[in-house]
């Protein structure tokens, strides 16, 4: 009651917050999410990750990959951060430019030659 003496129950023009304070997370996290409109894309994908990523686990990147209907993907033996690293970014490099050759083709890349 003393809480409600210097609160009143009713604020000044009656308006109430009747909304959950999780609401934002839960749309955020639920109905937002990218995972559930994968499967509407209709261009070539290559997704991209690495076996030991603690941020972005492998599962939920093959999880992607599985409902997207024309996917590929590329999995380095590293984590999160190796990935963009000297030792990895050859690889990445090369199976973007495969990707980019299979899918737009030379032509369009500029007369790129694949070696």
């Amino acid at each position: 009651e003393r809480y409600h003496a210097n609160h009143p129950k009713q604020p000044q023009g009656g308006w109430q917050n009747l909304a959950r304070a999780a609401y934002a997370v839960e749309h955020a996290l639920f109905k937002t999410s990218p995972i559930k409109h994968v499967h509407a894309i209709s261009a070539p994908v290559l997704y991209m990750g690495a076996n030991k990523d603690s941020l972005c686990p492998m599962e939920a990147i093959k999880r992607a990959v599985a409902l997207t209907p024309n996917a590929e993907l590329y999995a380095a033996d590293c984590d999160h951060f190796e990935l963009f690293t000297p030792k990895h970014m050859p690889g990445l490099q090369q199976r973007q430019l495969q990707f980019l050759l299979q899918h737009v083709g030379a032509k369009a890349a500029g007369g790129v030659q694949q070696e």
